[in-house]
């Protein structure tokens, strides 16, 4: 394999990766976005904890944290 292929598949390994974490649903918490908390429906200016995340700002992972 010459230098620049092999250069060319590297950059390809570590554009994956990169891509797998920016978009992992794990991250970042899809109620509240990360910030923890949601607003209440009832009185808008009011904010509530957000249950999926409890307040950390990440959803849990299936089999521990996150």
């Amino acid at each position: 394999m010459d230098p620049l292929s092999a250069l060319a598949l590297a950059a390809a390994v570590v554009a994956v990766i990169y891509l797998a974490g920016r978009r992992n649903p794990l991250k970042k918490c899809g109620r509240c976005g990360g910030r923890g908390m949601i607003r209440s429906w009832v009185l808008p200016w009011r904010f509530r904890p957000c249950p999926g995340c409890d307040r950390s700002g990440e959803i849990r992972a299936r089999f521990g944290r996150s």
